[in-house]
């Protein structure tokens, strides 16, 4: 349970880091207009944040099942839960990655 607490905090404080950082981004641009609107950085960032609120629900859900299962002698291991993080993470990392080569 620590791990998925730490992984939340990090996926939240990252989501923070990178909604603040396209907002300086658009502060420091030179232009006659000022940055409104809502912008790619600050609509990632709070998909992180939003993503590090769930996986820690997720978390918090698995852990009370998993702690009920071991108190039954029923406990078997789930491959799904753990297939689903892992695929969930790539397919975030694979967007980024298209959106930085696309976007530049």
């Amino acid at each position: 349970m620590l791990a998925w607490i730490r992984t939340a905090i990090a996926i939240i404080g990252l989501g923070f880091v990178i909604s603040r950082f396209g907002l300086l981004l658009r502060q420091i641009e030179p232009k006659s207009e000022p940055a409104t609107g809502v912008h790619f950085s600050t609509i990632t960032g709070a998909t992180f944040i939003a993503v590090g609120i769930l996986s820690l629900l997720f978390a918090l859900w698995h852990f009370l099942h998993t702690h009920h299962e071991i108190e039954n002698d029923a406990f078997r291991p789930s491959l799904l839960f753990t297939l689903i993080v892992v695929l969930t993470i790539a397919g975030v990392g694979v967007l980024l990655f298209i959106y930085l080569l696309v976007v530049g």
